[in-house]
């Protein structure tokens, strides 16, 4: 009988002879010598390489690409390998921002982009794809990943899906561009958002007293702290509710 280093020998030559053609061995070999190699603690990354892509057994693949440290190859079957559950697992073990980035943008899954992009740390390629991809999830997805003030607040005020406007509303800390959206924004609910992340007082005071929606004066007046405003309003407003409201705040 074999000693146990001598059968480990003998099984990666018998493999790599195989995977060379220098030797022929029937199926049954193959399997049981490919299993041996896997389940040892060899670490010949081209036997676990060429057992990754090319084995007809999947789960004989995966367990190859849990051992495989090549990050060439893993790269490739990320990007080119017909099942997408290897392609996930490769996507996973990759350290290659480029494949990554490449993925994250072209890749024909979804599931792949998501996953791509969630391991993507390239900020400027994060703000692209919150900008100009087509698929909402992913702008989405990039949008909350990103940490460029000048795009987040791009997108808060310009941006044509009004969700991605109220997301970069929320991750947006510029408050000169905060109280600019809560006074001239045409939409009443993104105005609302700006409003409630204000705190500038002489704007917040500015829309108690002057805004044309009076729900957006109320909320104004609730975030108020200036009294002599306050006092003010409780005396002279037009509308009976707000100067109600003004005067339960003196």
């Amino acid at each position: 009988m074999k000693k146990p280093i001598t059968l480990l020998i003998f099984t990666l030559v018998t493999l790599t002879s195989c995977i060379s053609g220098k030797v022929e061995i029937t199926k049954d070999e193959y399997v049981s010598t490919t299993k041996s190699i896997l389940e040892s603690k060899s670490n010949n990354q081209s036997v676990i390489a060429h057992i990754a892509q090319t084995d007809e057994d999947i789960e004989m693949r995966k367990t190859a690409l849990e051992k495989l440290t090549n990050q060439s190859v893993i790269a490739h079957i990320a990007q080119t390998d017909k099942d997408i559950d290897m392609r996930k697992l490769a996507l996973g073990k990759s350290n290659n921002q480029s494949v990554i980035a490449h993925i994250a943008q072209t890749d024909e899954d979804i599931e792949m982009r998501k996953l791509a992009l969630e391991k993507l740390t390239n900020q400027s390629v994060i703000a692209h794809i919150a900008q100009t991809d087509k698929d909402i999830d992913i702008r989405k997805l990039a949008l909350g990943k990103s940490n460029n003030q000048s795009v987040i607040s791009h997108i808060a005020q310009t941006n044509e899906d009004i969700e991605m406007r109220k997301l970069a509303l929320e991750k947006l800390t510029n408050q000169s561009v905060i109280s600019h959206i809560a006074q001239t924004d045409k939409d009443i609910d993104i105005r609302k958002l700006a409003l409630g992340k204000s705190n500038n007082q002489s704007v917040i005071a500015h829309i108690a007293q002057t805004g044309e929606d009076i729900e957006m004066r109320k909320l104004a007046l609730e975030k108020l702290t200036n009294q002599s405003v306050i006092s003010h309003i409780a005396q002279t407003d037009k509308d009976i509710e707000i100067r109600k409201l003004a005067l339960e705040k003196l």
